[in-house]
Formats: structure tokens, sequence, C-alpha cells
């Protein structure tokens, strides 16, 4: 590629990955909040909500693995076109409407991100992990932006208005998918699928991406509600600091970016987010007052900067057949997402919220332990 056709690249991967994980977010931290206080609904409908989203994005995922790279083209730019429709229909949701809609952005997003990564990940070798790592700061960057509007939003309007605003960001995806072509990236398409998802650096991929999943999982749904039922926090203050958590997220995605290399450990950087996790759900659990509370998000801003980063380079590292490791990948992990927030929600609605964090932190000494002895296995 010439330089012009770099900036071209760089500019269509911003504009495609800033306003699909923005509008995405959108969806998983408001429509718990207009479920709980909007809707009156249980708090494992929450759950059983958030699951079936990732189930039907999980189901998707799988059928954009088996396409051939033209089909996979046209299907990405439908699949664009049906997520605007449905996110702008949140905003007239109701309690029974809410089902249908989160289900289609659910299918529809599944068919989405696999291919943003794919596309991510087909510069040339020499420069890819930067790329990647611009990918990731792009992520961030939006989960910033957003919150921050969604707060500002809410300091005069309702919840579900937070759609209608948003959707103007939305509309960018459609127009720009069609800007892309996947039937010259290039890609090898093996057929042995086996190998892949058998193979030790994608069971570590996962295992890493989980190990934060699970607490990102547990902020990203409980987070504001614990704000406002723990800390008397407002609809706008909930939403406040999740944009803070995602500065630092941000900030950590755009340094690591300039720094990686081919030599970089990425075991290295794995330990590091594991050790500040378990910090950050230490403070949480011993959180009496609003202001800790943020600074254990801050904390927790941090792996959560680098564990996808860090996911994304191991499969980059250790799969020529990236549209299949990729899709692999991201169904696998919203698979596990489709009975993750049932499961979390399942547990606070019998332990509360406090609890459950203590006993996910568990969870993450444990995941990271098995993952140390996969990796002495390699």
């Amino acid at each position: 590629m010439v330089r012009s056709k770099y900036t071209t690249f760089v500019v269509i991967l911003f504009l495609l990955t800033f306003s699909i994980r923005l509008t995405n977010n959108a969806i998983s931290i408001t429509i718990p909040l207009i479920s709980k206080y909007e809707l009156n609904f249980p708090i494992i409908f929450l759950g059983i909500l958030l699951s079936a989203f990732s189930f039907t994005s999980f189901l998707s995922s799988i059928l954009n693995s088996k396409l051939e790279d033209r089909t996979r083209t046209k299907v990405f730019r439908i699949a664009s076109i049906i997520y605007l429709i449905s996110f702008i229909s949140f905003y007239i949701t109701n309690r029974v409407l809410i089902w249908i809609l989160d289900c289609i952005a659910g299918f529809s997003i599944g068919i989405i991100w696999p291919n943003l990564i794919t596309y991510a990940g087909s510069v040339d070798e020499e420069i890819r992990e930067k790329v990647i790592g611009l990918y990731s700061a792009f992520l961030s960057l939006s989960l910033i932006v957003g919150p921050a509007i969604e707060s500002f939003i809410l300091l005069k309007y309702s919840l579900n208005d937070i759609f209608l605003f948003l959707s103007i960001i939305a509309v960018i995806i459609p127009i720009v998918s069609f800007k892309i072509e996947f039937n010259d990236l290039n890609l090898t398409q093996n057929k042995n699928n086996e190998r892949i998802i058998r193979s030790p650096a994608f069971i570590m991929t996962l295992l890493n991406n989980i190990m934060y999943d699970i607490p990102f999982g547990m902020i990203s749904t409980f987070g504001g509600i614990y704000a406002i039922s723990h800390f008397n926090a407002s609809y706008s203050l909930a939403e406040l600091i999740y944009a803070i958590f995602f500065i630092i997220s941000f900030f950590t995605r755009l340094f690591f970016s300039f720094i990686i290399s081919k030599n970089t450990n990425i075991i290295k950087i794995i330990s590091f987010n594991a050790i500040l996790t378990v910090i950050g759900l230490s403070l949480i659990l011993l959180s009496n007052s609003i202001i800790y509370y943020i600074l254990a998000l801050i904390i927790l801003g941090i792996p959560h900067g680098l564990t996808y980063y860090s996911s994304l380079i191991l499969l980059s590292r250790n799969f020529s057949e990236r549209n299949r490791a990729n899709s692999y990948f991201s169904g696998t992990l919203l698979g596990l997402g489709s009975v993750g927030p049932f499961f979390l929600s399942s547990i606070v609605e019998g332990l509360g919220i406090r609890n459950t964090f203590l006993l996910i932190t568990f969870g993450v000494i444990s995941i990271f332990t098995v993952l140390l002895y996969l990796y002495s296995k390699k």
C-alpha cells in the first residue's frame, strides 16, 4: 500500500470502529438502566436480555465464519443497515419490543464485529500490530465519548432519548460499510477448524480475554446500578463514571500501540493485567464512598485497555487464517457471553452485587493460574 492508501484505510477503520463500539456500548450500559428503572424488570431479566443479545451474536458469528469473502461483504453491509434500524428503534421500546430489538441488534453485531477485526488485521505484516493497536485505541476513544455524551443527554432528557441522539453516529456504520471489500484481503481459508480451536495459543487467547470479560461484564451491567443504589449517584453521574473508566483504557491502549514490537513479551502484559484486575476488584469491595469506587474503576481501566489488545496480538502472531481465527474467537466469547449475564444476574439476585464482585475476584485468580500453567506447557 502507498501512504495515501494507508491513510484511507485508517480513516475507514476509525469511522467504523468508533461508531460501532460507541453505539454497541450504549446498548450494553443503557438497556440495563431502562430495564430496571423504566420498565421495572427484575434483576434476572437484565441478565436474560444481555444473554439473548450475546447468544444471537454467537449464532451469526458462526454463520459469518462459513461465508466466502464476496458473500461476506454483502452480508456485512446488510447487517450494518439492520443494526442501524434496530438501534434507532430502541427509542420507542417497551416491555415487549425490547426483546425483539435486543435479538435483532445482537444478530447483526455478531456479523459486524469479526469482520471489523479481520479488516483491522488485513494490512502488511510489518505494521499490522501497530494498526491493531490503533484499532484498540479507537475502541477506547469511542467508549470515552459515548458515556460522556450520554451523561450530557441525561441532564435534560430520558434514557430512551439516548438512542435517538446517538442514531446520528449509528448512521455512519452502513455508509462506511460500502467502502469495504473482503474479496481482496488474501486471507487463507484453511478448513482445519479443529486445529485452530484446540491450539494452545487459541485457548490462551480465550482465557486471557475471559479473565477480564467477567469483571467487565459485571461492571458494564451492574456498575451503574451499583453506583446509584450504594452511593446515591444520579443517572448522569452513573453514565459519566464509565467515561472516566474508558479514558484510562484509551490512553493505556494508545501508549501500548506506540511501544509494541515483535519482541514484546505478551505474557508479562497478561500478568500485569491480572494483578491490576485483582487490585481493582478488591478496592470495589472496600469502597465506602463514590470516590473510592471511581478510583477502583480507574485502576480497572488499565487492564481493560490491554486485555483485548493483547488477545488480538496473540491471534495475529499465531494464525495465518485470520478470518476464521477471529470469527471463532469472537464467536466463542459471544457464546460464553450468552450465558454470562444470566449467570451473573442469578448470582446478584441471590448474593447481592458486592458479594458477586468478591466471587469474581477469586475467579480471576483461578483463570490466571490456569493460563500460566498452559503457558509453561506451550
